[in-house]
């Protein structure tokens, strides 16, 4: 009886973003050439009101900072040992962060500051003898930097555990946390929350099921663990999550099946306990959710990638767009062969700004997508 029941759940709230589904218009779009991570932490909109984006080419970090409508203002890159360019920040200087990893005798977080003209200013390597990652970087309240990542330096396992540590505007610690545990965690992004707190979001593996699944951890703003959460879902691949207005979670994932790539929408309450799960997508085709935001109605729109609308392969971004309880809106597609879309901005006055890349054989270089649509996903 059991297994009917999750069977028919599961079939309630299994949606797709159908052809039928899909607004009848074509996006404007402005390109340029460089080189920016394609996840979410690796493009953050600054005070100024441009974008900066980060990557790596050829051993190097690349910085570039764009303005909404898609025009380069500048593009630096800079010499890290086997480095990875993963995430930036900006302090309340307007000064930039760049944080990732470097390897030498052994991988190393990695954390460049450049101002906001991208003039270098220091490089520094934090890490023991065994492998440590920097994924994200936010600036907290306080105006200092924190760093969510991973690390198999410490424990008695030395299993790949959570690792996140604060440091002041010159890369001094002020504080850092390693949570060991028997399986191995694999961080992916860190947001502050609302009561000064943090949410280290990841996976971790699953003894129950296949690969990986989704793994919440809340600490106070000391980075004392305040609890933990597992969501049962196989094959997790990476998710994005923010907090919404009143204090909950909400979290887009993706999870490979037999049959493809489906996206999974979680709500969570301030405890990480769900509130509604949503499964979105087609049987045999590929779907990936990769950025979300809240908007002032309470909905929740979704950008990510899909195989489905493409005639004779290749990949195609999408916008949708759920009510505060998982229902369904709208959908848009970008109906443009080889897209890859990453980060969603919303824009004053409504409007959705997205960034993505084109890929292409040459350049070396992908191609910076940015388009913009109205608050319904009309293409303006």
């Amino acid at each position: 009886m059991k297994q009917c029941l999750l069977i028919v759940l599961t079939i309630v709230l299994l949606t797709a973003c159908k052809k039928e589904d899909v607004l009848p218009n074509k996006p404007n779009y402005a390109v340029f050439t460089a080189t920016i991570n394609a996840s979410p932490q690796s493009c953050i909109k600054t005070a100024d009101g441009n974008l900066v984006g980060c990557g790596t080419l050829e051993n190097t970090f690349v910085v570039v900072r764009f303005t909404m409508s898609g025009s380069l203002i500048w593009k630096k890159q800079y010499t890290v040992v086997n480095g990875s360019a993963l995430a930036v920040a900006e302090d309340n200087n307007n000064d930039l962060y760049i944080c990732g990893s470097s390897y030498s005798n052994a991988m190393d977080i990695a954390l460049l500051k450049v101002t906001g003209n991208g003039d270098s200013l220091w490089f520094k390597n934090y890490g023991e003898n065994g492998q440590d990652k920097g994924v994200s970087i936010i600036k907290a309240s306080d105006g200092n930097m924190v760093i969510g990542g991973t690390s198999n330096s410490y424990g008695p396992l030395y299993n790949n555990d959570f690792y996140f540590q604060k440091t002041d505007t010159d890369g001094n610690i002020l504080w850092k946390v390693n949570y060991s545990d028997y399986n191995n965690q694999y961080a992916e992004q860190i947001i502050e929350t609302s009561d000064g707190g943090y949410v280290l979001t990841g996976g971790t593996d699953n003894q129950n099921l296949s690969g990986t699944s989704p793994y919440f951890m809340k600490t106070n703003s000391a980075g004392v663990k305040l609890w933990s959460k597992t969501h049962t879902i196989a094959n997790g691949l990476r998710g994005y999550t923010i907090e919404t207005a009143n204090g909950e979670l909400v979290s887009c994932q993706t999870s490979i099946t037999m049959n493809g790539w489906q996206i999974r929408i979680l709500k969570m309450d301030n405890s990480g306990n769900l509130i509604w799960e949503r499964i979105i997508g087609t049987l045999n085709n590929s779907e990936e959710a990769i950025s979300l935001l809240e908007n002032t109605d309470m909905s929740y729109t979704i950008i990510g990638n899909s195989m489905q609308q493409i005639n004779g392969g290749g990949q195609d971004g999408f916008l949708m767009s759920l009510s505060s309880s998982g229902d369904s809106l709208w959908c848009s597609y970008m109906n443009t062969l080889n897209i890859n879309l990453f980060k969603i901005f919303k824009e004053p006055g409504g409007n959705n700004l997205i960034v993505g890349q084109e890929y292409h054989m040459q350049p070396v270089e992908p191609t910076m997508y940015i388009t913009r649509t109205d608050a319904n996903g009309n293409f303006k």
